[in-house]
């Protein structure tokens, strides 16, 4: 596992990936509450996962040094991370409902979090839960983070598809969410139906 000289042990880098996920969740449910319309929500789920990167990046890299790599790419790769999270939990949220949010926030803090091979390696982790952990956003985005901060992007492929492919589910769910509702709205009801059949006979 590689570690920078301030974090040899990689703790800092493994203890900060509950922080990100719990800010990934937090994102979508604040930008969910706050605006309505799906690009509302796309551009806040963009805006927010730029500004949690920029203050983790600033922490973990410019103040306490734990990663290496180029300072933008690492803080893209974990903007990324906060997409992916939020955009699956408010995209869920949307088309489920609260039972959405009920079931994406638990599997990313509570599985995704600790099978992410963050305070070791996934292959340190029993199968199939290493395996498993590289297939959600928290276990990609590590693998996807070490990559860049340590082997100048070396490995990291199959975690950054991971990443995209749920961040473009989340934004595909936003969308459609939205798209259901609007239609909805626009189709008349019974009763709407047969007022207007009165009032033009």
């Amino acid at each position: 596992m590689a570690a920078s000289p301030e974090d040899p042990r990689g703790a800092v880098l493994a203890s900060s990936v509950m922080p990100l996920v719990i800010v990934s969740v937090l994102t979508g449910v604040i930008v969910y509450l706050v605006t309505r319309s799906a690009w509302g929500r796309s551009l806040g789920l963009f805006g927010g996962a730029v500004l949690a990167a920029l203050v983790v990046t600033g922490i973990i890299q410019g103040w306490l040094g734990v990663l290496g790599g180029d300072w933008y790419l690492n803080a893209a790769v974990l903007a990324l991370i906060v997409v992916s999270i939020a955009g699956a939990e408010m995209g869920a949220e949307m088309l489920l409902g609260p039972k959405g949010l009920a079931v994406v926030a638990p599997l990313m803090v509570f599985i995704g979090n600790p099978w992410s091979g963050a305070s070791s390696a996934p292959e340190l982790l029993p199968e199939p839960v290493g395996w498993i952990g590289q297939l959600l956003p928290p276990g990609a985005g590590v693998t996807l983070l070490r990559s860049t901060a340590f082997f100048d992007g070396a490995g990291g492929a199959r975690a950054l598809v991971v990443l995209l492919a749920w961040a473009a589910l989340g934004l595909a769910a936003i969308h459609t969410a939205d798209w259901r509702r609007r239609r909805s709205q626009g189709r008349p009801t019974a009763g709407t139906a047969a007022h207007l059949a009165e009032s033009t006979a």
